[in-house]
């Protein structure tokens, strides 16, 4: 079942792309984005094959994207972190901000989310999760989620937790 924030590919294309909406009245038609260009589709969703590791494929995209930047600026005087992920991450957003492409923010916020919630326990609520992403969003100078959102993005994870701590 596809939902909002998933990261998923159509086909045999390895460009990564992200839900943005969904509407289930005109037969399951999904809205996507391509996170390379920003190009917008509209696709049924039995077309899309979703990441089962989505915080890895959100990390191979953004490496492909650090690596044709670097490529472009190969005379840069900049040192390259090539084995640092933070130095890549905060090189990613620079590339971002730099191109103005805004619409790869959701995405980036969606990541910052399912990065947090791999450390989801019955003791690390949806709220402190919600507080740790408005914290990393404040430093990386982005627009913090909403807990509505959040708690939208991993409804069927906490869902899944709650029945576990209740033993069902």
């Amino acid at each position: 079942m596809v939902s909002v924030g998933d990261f998923c590919s159509v086909g045999t294309a390895s460009d990564l792309l992200v839900v943005e909406a969904m509407w289930k009245q005109r037969g399951g038609v999904v809205r996507l984005c391509k996170l390379s260009n920003g190009l917008q589709l509209a696709l049924p969703e039995e077309r899309l094959t979703l990441s089962t590791d989505p915080v890895g494929a959100f990390r191979k995209h953004m490496d492909k994207i650090v690596r044709a930047s670097r490529k472009k600026s190969r005379a840069s005087a900049k040192p390259v972190f090539e084995s640092n992920p933070a130095c890549e991450f905060a090189e990613y957003l620079a590339i971002t901000k730099d191109e103005g492409a805004t619409y790869r923010i959701k995405s980036i916020t969606y990541f910052l989310i399912l990065q947090e919630s791999q450390y989801l326990t019955p003791h690390y609520s949806l709220k402190a999760l919600w507080r740790d992403v408005c914290v990393k969003c404040d430093l990386l100078d982005i627009d913090p989620p909403t807990l509505g959102f959040v708690r939208d993005r991993l409804h069927s994870r906490h869902r899944s937790l709650l029945l576990e701590m209740i033993g069902r």
